[in-house]
C-alpha cells in the first residue's frame, strides 16, 4: 500500500512540474553581435508573452546591423517587415515545438531566406534564459 502511495504521489507531482516548460508572463530577450571595432552591437531585441508554453503577444524592439536601425529607416522597412513576420511566426503556438522554424526562415511565410532566424532564436533563448521580466497580469 506504502508503494502505491508513493507512486501515486510521484506521478501527481510530475504532471504538475511537467505540465509547463516555461513560467508564464513576459520575457525580453537580446542578440548581441560585435563589429569589425570589437565593439558589441544589440541587434536584435524581442519581447514576447507566455502563457502555457504558448506565444501569447511578440514584438520586435529593436533591430539594427552595422549602426542601420531598421525600425526606423523608411528604406529597410521592407527587411524589418521581414524579421517582425519571422517573429510573428511563433504567435498561437507553442514555442519549444515552433523555435526550430527559425532555422529555415524560407519555410515561414512574408519571411525568406534573407532573415537571420539564428538572431531571432538567440534573443528569445536570452530572454528565457534571463527568466520572467514581468509576471502576468492577475
Amino acid at each position: 500500500m506504502k508503494k502505491i502511495i508513493i507512486l501515486v504521489t510521484l506521478v501527481l507531482l510530475s504532471a504538475i512540474t511537467f505540465g509547463s516548460t516555461y513560467s508564464d508572463g513576459t520575457y525580453r530577450g537580446n542578440f548581441i553581435d560585435r563589429d569589425s571595432n570589437s565593439i558589441g552591437e544589440v541587434q536584435v531585441n524581442v519581447q514576447f508573452d507566455l502563457e502555457n508554453d504558448i506565444v501569447k503577444k511578440a514584438s520586435m524592439r529593436m533591430l539594427n546591423f552595422k549602426g542601420q536601425n531598421y525600425m526606423k529607416d523608411p528604406k529597410l522597412k521592407k527587411e524589418k517587415e521581414k524579421y517582425v513576420s519571422a517573429l510573428n511566426h511563433l504567435v498561437g503556438k507553442n514555442l519549444k515545438d515552433t523555435m526550430p522554424d527559425l532555422y529555415a526562415t524560407e519555410n515561414i511565410p512574408m519571411a525568406g531566406a534573407t532573415v537571420r532566424g539564428g538572431k531571432i532564436r538567440s534573443a528569445i533563448q536570452d530572454g528565457i534564459n534571463r527568466g520572467v521580466y514581468r509576471l502576468p497580469k492577475k
